[in-house]
């Protein structure tokens, strides 16, 4: 028998796909504490880095995929993003009427946000690929009308140490967005404002692109005009509570609403 040193499997294991390597978890626990390593993750991504990776541009509510890459050497996936998710809330999820179950947000590193329920809805995160399901709390009780607004993700090294849950106040969408925002570090939900530094009309709560820790939406300023309004969940200080506001360089004056 051949015995390698666990720098030797970490260089063989580090050029196999994420499937593989996370199947190679239940092989001894060996294996399972060397892949869940720093050393094993910044080998893994810096044999990686020129690869593709697996993405799927997705209709928010089907889901139905627009375009999508998914048989790269990354993650090793035989089958598009969008079939694991429609397959994983069939399995998971009551989908019967008059339960409705709906993806309502999605991450650039795989995690869902999904809603589930009749007239009282539970909110869920979960990874489409692993399986993996969290619930999360009930909000608690506020004024206001909130919707689903978004998920956030908080990264190391390409690991997700946090997310958050965000729903907004549709009731009064201007200089001030009311958010109530659930975070996985603590467990809880909290009520926060966040004020704009340009004057906004009306601001598109729903359908944001989340990206590293921050929530990108469509909003119009006074003259109607398009822009982009986002904000760092993660951010500290002065700007922990500021929204940032970006015209479209052809943005001119136009009825809201309007293409």
């Amino acid at each position: 028998m051949i015995f390698l040193t666990d720098d030797l499997w970490a260089i063989i294991l580090a050029r196999l796909p994420l499937t593989i390597i996370t199947t190679s978890k239940l092989v001894c626990k060996q294996w399972k504490s060397l892949v869940e390593s720093p050393f094993f993750r910044k080998l893994f991504n810096t044999h990686h880095q020129n690869s593709h990776s697996s993405w799927s541009i997705l209709c928010r509510v089907l889901p139905e995929v627009v375009v999508a890459h998914y048989e790269c050497e990354t993650w090793g996936l035989p089958r598009s993003l969008s079939s694991y998710i429609s397959s994983f809330i069939t399995h998971k999820f009551n989908t019967q009427f008059p339960n409705v179950t709906l993806v309502v947000a999605y991450t650039h590193v795989g995690l869902i946000l999904i809603s589930s329920g009749n007239k009282l809805l539970t909110y869920y995160v979960a990874n489409p690929i692993s399986r993996q399901c969290v619930e999360i709390p009930q909000p608690p009780p506020t004024v206001g009308y909130f919707l689903t607004s978004g998920l956030v993700t908080k990264l190391e090294d390409h690991v997700v140490l946090g997310y958050k849950v965000v729903l907004m106040d549709t009731s009064n969408l201007d200089d001030v967005i009311s958010l109530l925002i659930y975070s996985s570090e603590t467990g809880l939900w909290s009520f926060k404002t966040l004020q704009s530094h340009l004057t906004l009309s009306g601001l598109i709560d729903y359908n944001p692109v989340s990206l590293y820790g921050n929530l990108y939406w469509i909003g119009y300023n006074n003259d109607y005009g398009e822009v982009v309004v986002f904000h760092d969940f993660y951010a500290t200080g002065t700007e922990s509570d500021r929204c940032l506001v970006t015209p479209f360089p052809d943005g001119g004056t136009k009825p809201p609403n309007l293409k």
